[in-house]
Order: C-alpha cells, then structure tokens, then sequence
C-alpha cells in the first residue's frame, strides 16, 4: 500500500504539523498540573514510586519542579504555535516570511531537544531502575516507563525534523 492510498503526502504532513504540536504540548501542560496537583501520582507516572505513602517534604518539592518543567515546556510550545498560526508578524506581506520560517526553525529546535530530553529521562529511569535494593513495583514501573520515556520520544524527533523542513 503506497502513502498517497493513505493520503499521506507532504502537504497533508504539513498541514497536521500544527494539530500533532498542540496535542503534543497540551500533554505537557496536563501532565505537569497533574504532578503539581497530585506529586505521588505524578511521579509513579513519570516512573519512579516514592516509598512512602506519605512523600517527605523533599520528595513533593523534586516531584514538583518536574511538573513545573512540564507545564512551562507545554506552554512555551503552545505560544510559539499560537504565534506562528494567528500572529500579524507571520501573515505580515513584509515580515511573514521571515518570522514565520524563523518561528517554524524555533518549534523545531524545540522539539528535537524535547526528544533529547525524554531519551535523557528514559536514561534516568534506566539508571534507577537498576541500583541495588530497588525492587518490586518500584522496579517494574521503573523498567516499563524507561522505555515509554525513550519509545516516547520518537514523537517530537519527527515533529522537529518535520518543523525544520516544513
């Protein structure tokens, strides 16, 4: 089956690049107001059990700043995006061009260092999920989302590549 029986050409990759963006940093919002809300069930999420089922004050504030990450990260991608599809400097008939192939250039160096990132977090999680006296559940989330983290950042790899040649 070719792509075009797909539809899939690179007009219609495109045109989604702006749609598979915003899902991709509107995750990232979410998952860092759901660390901040709930910091236990945000790391288990991330990877990592916390060992008591009352975190301590330092474990919560660790936790925190990782959904802090997330959040800025999601919105700062979200506004490059809202400017790039709804800004006067991108539709200027002058400035348009530039601003748009320079914000276009931004979403994707972005979006190759979110996969950076998420290899780095998988690497981590490889890290963890190895020392010694870690074991149980703690060990098997550990494991599975080391992967997730590193399958995971496949997704930003292609939307970067994707931004910096579109």
């Amino acid at each position: 089956m070719s792509t075009s029986n797909l539809g899939l050409n690179a007009s219609t990759l495109r045109s989604s690049l702006p749609i598979l963006t915003g899902a991709l940093y509107t995750l990232g919002i979410y998952g860092g107001l759901h660390t901040l809300r709930d910091p236990t069930s945000g790391a288990k999420s991330f990877g990592i059990i916390l060992p008591n089922s009352t975190p301590t004050n330092t474990e919560t504030a660790y936790t925190r700043i990782h959904g802090i990450r997330n959040f800025a990260n999601g919105a700062i991608g979200l506004s490059m995006l809202a400017f790039l599809e709804y800004s006067s400097y991108c539709t200027s008939f002058t400035t348009g061009p530039l601003v748009t192939t320079a914000v276009k250039k931004m979403l994707g160096y972005s979006m190759l260092i979110g996969a950076v990132v998420g290899v780095s977090d998988g690497w981590t999680l490889y890290q963890f999920s190895e020392a010694e006296g870690l074991d149980g559940e703690a060990k098997e989330t550990a494991k599975r989302q080391r992967v997730g983290h590193v399958g995971m950042a496949v997704v930003p790899a292609v939307l970067g590549v994707g931004w910096l040649y579109a």
